[in-house]
């Protein structure tokens, strides 16, 4: 039986390595032809160099993420559960991130870490707030190894799903040194470092020797936080049949990233809409940190949301602020305000999700610690929950 099974899994692994060179080949060269331009809004948007080297980073990794959990699926049967009782709630810190802001100390974003952290510390799990701006990924492992922690689990609260954000490989690359994901969007520091956006990122195991576990990200079209956004539109809205509800998120550099930010952003505007009964409502990403990308950007929201105006009973205009949205929220709104447009403007939706936010923050900690009780991962790793879709 167990050669059997070794014969069988020996032939998968062989299946899952073949499909994923076969894959990774095809997306470079569909890269080199230009084939990795985005379409956003209708209108196709040709990749800069840089974005493309990103995207085909970026891809890479999940190309790799998606044969690893097929690998890891395939060979469930052989790996032994154990009894890993000795691992408790106290083991297993949590990094709870948010980008941050070093000029606004103190915002939403602070208000919703702050009460993860509560919630998660009432549970039994020692927590430290981290955030990128300003950096400090390691003292919040260092404060957490004071508890004698085994494990730390890395939770993401930004809004940003596994494809939205460079980010992502920062976290798991640079500070989590997992292999595939090793790449810098920014400037490689040798040996092994990192700086990206002014902040440099270390590896982790420069300070600590905890096992990192990188959870799921949060995400805009979450089923739990997703009513967040609804509860939104309803503190604002007055009449919804005749409203279009446009949704501000950040935006990427990448094409890649910034794609998949939109795909999320419109997920979660058809859910408000189906619940709500907008005249009609769309995701848009202003692009905010990149010059370049943005002005042209915030024309193409105009333009659409022109458009939509032309639809039967349309005849108002919200404005909601979602994922990241700050400078470049103000700037479409005031481009909006320029074209005779008027706008709502709705209120910032983490000032008031503390349900949202409590409920998921409890349920993918749930996922995560489960998974390390049951598999005791020896080295940093992500969870199998990574590349879930809603």
């Amino acid at each position: 039986m167990c050669r059997i099974r070794h014969i069988v899994n020996k032939k998968l692994n062989y299946i899952v390595i073949m499909v994923t060179n076969v894959i990774f080949i095809v997306t470079i060269l569909g890269i080199s032809l230009g084939i990795t331009n985005t379409l956003i809004f209708g209108e196709v948007q040709q990749d800069t160099q840089m974005s493309q080297q990103n995207d085909l980073a970026f891809m890479t990794s999940n190309l790799q993420d998606s044969s690893f959990d097929l690998l890891n699926s395939s060979n469930n049967e052989e790996l032994t559960t154990q009894s890993h009782g000795l691992i408790k709630n106290k083991d297993i810190g949590v990094l709870v991130y948010t980008h941050g802001n070093p000029m606004v100390p103190h915002t939403a974003d602070t208000m919703k870490t702050e009460l993860i952290e509560k919630n998660l510390e009432k549970i039994g799990h020692p927590s430290e707030i981290v955030t990128h701006m300003p950096y400090n990924w390691d003292q919040g492992l260092m404060n957490l190894d004071k508890e004698n922690i085994k494990y730390a689990v890395f939770l993401y609260t930004d809004l940003f799903g596994p494809m939205s954000t460079v980010i992502h490989n920062v976290t798991r690359g640079i500070f989590g040194e997992i292999e595939r994901y090793q790449f810098c969007p920014g400037v490689p520091i040798p040996p092994k470092s990192c700086m990206y956006m002014g902040m440099m990122t270390d590896p982790a195991s420069d300070v600590s020797d905890t096992t990192l576990v990188f959870a799921e990200p949060a995400r805009p079209d979450h089923p739990l936080i997703r009513n967040a956004f609804v509860e939104q539109a309803v503190q604002i809205s007055e009449n919804p049949k005749k409203e279009i509800l446009v949704l501000v998120g950040h935006g990427a550099r990448s094409d890649t990233n910034d794609m998949y930010q939109v795909l999320e952003l419109g997920n979660l505007a058809d859910y408000v809409k189906k619940k709500l009964k907008f005249q009609a409502a769309v995701g848009v990403t202003a692009r905010e940190d990149w010059p370049e990308l943005q002005e042209e950007r915030i024309m193409d929201i105009v333009n659409l949301i022109k458009n939509l105006l032309k639809k039967p009973h349309a005849e108002k205009v919200i404005l909601a602020p979602a994922t990241g949205a700050g400078m470049g929220f103000q700037m479409v709104k005031d481009a909006l305000e320029a074209e005779g447009i008027d706008v709502d403007e709705a209120a910032e939706p983490l000032s008031f999700a503390q349900k949202e936010f409590k409920q998921w923050s409890s349920q993918v900690l749930k996922e995560t610690v489960d998974f390390i009780k049951k598999k005791a991962p020896e080295e940093n790793t992500i969870t199998p929950y990574w590349n879930r879709n809603y």
